[in-house]
């Protein structure tokens, strides 16, 4: 991960993407879009690293996600 710091030791989620630039000193959650220092959690993200919005829906697979207690988790296929 270039251009990224995590410190002291910060718990990363899965398919987090984190912008360059960003100072990591808490737990990513999972599918969360981590920008700036120090980081902030700026948005969703899908697998494949598409901004999901406030849709929760990816628009390259139409992949859909549902939020559950703070977390994101993927729910269904939304239609087209």
């Amino acid at each position: 991960m270039m251009g990224q710091l995590l410190a002291p030791e910060p718990i990363c989620g899965i398919f987090y993407h984190l912008q360059s630039g960003a100072v990591v000193t808490k737990d990513v959650p999972d599918y969360a879009l981590i920008v700036g220092a120090p980081a902030k959690q700026a948005d969703w993200v899908c697998e494949c690293r598409q901004r999901l919005g406030e849709a929760l829906k990816c628009t390259v697979y139409g992949r859909g996600y549902l939020l559950d207690g703070g977390r994101l988790v993927e729910g269904c296929v939304a239609a087209g």
